[in-house]
């Protein structure tokens, strides 16, 4: 509110907030309504009384007051049209980059006031492309202050795997293996946080841990064992696997959601296929071998006989 000697119209831009406060008491020492504030600024101050009020406003805080109603002349003022809401936001722009520090193209300025106009129905041109380019400037202004979100995300993640691994570097013994009671103990204390501790009385807590590779060695020798042993017992072929197939189907099982149970489908899909081709060729040619090799050349199991 400014009342100036060379001010000759009083704006009142939020009239239920300066009509709402006791302005006049304080003037006057007496208390006074709405309508002899309005009197007071027209005759005593001289300053006539315009209200720049959209029509939410004023049906909230005008209409329904017939004292309010009866001093003023309701002037409906359309909204511009896109070409000269766009003139509007063009003078307005150097000022939004000199308060956010930010660029401001000519596209941003189309673009703003084209789907403020189509989007936002509620409001007026130009406050509604002004107020969305506000808050467009606001954000990028903020986000030149802080990390990207995919940073961020990083950080977290790292965060992560640096306590999961001083979680497993307090359970490891001198000896290399890891220590189930610590492990077990290390789980417990998360898992309070989530399940009520007579809950996990009831339980019995058994950490799974990764297969070493000479965990899976053996593995995958126990299995070609047994296609050895069942070969010999049914068609009297001993069987040879070279070094480098058990080597291989260890290679193909590094992954810790599938296991060891990679190796059962890698001998059971693709490996005994190839031998049981074999084998049925030289049952229909009616050739008798007594030993079956299989070795890995060119990227593949290779099945032939000695």
């Amino acid at each position: 509110m400014q009342i100036g000697n060379h001010s000759q119209q009083f704006w009142a831009i939020k009239v239920y907030t300066a009509l709402n406060i006791n302005l006049v008491g304080h003037l006057s020492r007496q208390p006074r309504n709405k309508d002899g504030l309005l009197c007071l600024l027209r005759y005593h101050f001289g300053l006539p009384v315009t209200l720049n009020e959209n029509q939410f406003h004023w049906l909230k805080n005008i209409e329904k007051d017939p004292a309010l109603t009866r001093r003023f002349q309701v002037l409906q003022v359309a909204q511009p049209d896109e070409a000269l809401a766009l003139q509007m936001v063009r003078s307005l722009s150097r000022q939004l980059e000199r308060h956010h520090g930010v660029l401001l193209l000519d596209e941003v300025l189309e673009a703003a006031v084209s789907l403020s106009h189509r989007y936002i129905p509620a409001r007026q041109l130009p406050d509604k492309a002004i107020v969305l380019l506000d808050t467009a400037c606001a954000r990028v202004a903020v986000s030149q202050h802080s990390q990207p979100t995919v940073l961020e995300d990083y950080r977290c993640q790292l965060d992560a795997l640096q306590v999961e691994q001083e979680v497993i570097s307090a359970c490891i013994r001198q000896d290399g293996l890891l220590d189930v009671e610590m492990l077990t103990h290390q789980l417990r204390q998360p898992l309070l946080r989530t399940f009520p501790a007579a809950l996990l009385g009831r339980l019995t807590i058994i950490p799974f841990l990764s297969l070493s590779d000479e965990m899976l060695e053996k593995i995958v020798q126990l299995q070609l064992a047994r296609v050895t042993q069942r070969l010999w017992e049914n068609y009297g072929i001993e069987a040879q696997f070279d070094r480098q197939v058990t080597q291989q189907i260890v290679a193909c099982c590094m992954e810790q959601e599938s296991g060891a149970r990679r190796v059962d489908s890698i001998i059971t899909n693709i490996l005994l296929p190839q031998m049981s081709r074999k084998l049925l060729t030289a049952t229909m040619e009616n050739q008798r071998y007594s030993q079956l090799k299989v070795a890995w050349e060119n990227a593949a199991f290779e099945c032939y006989f000695c």
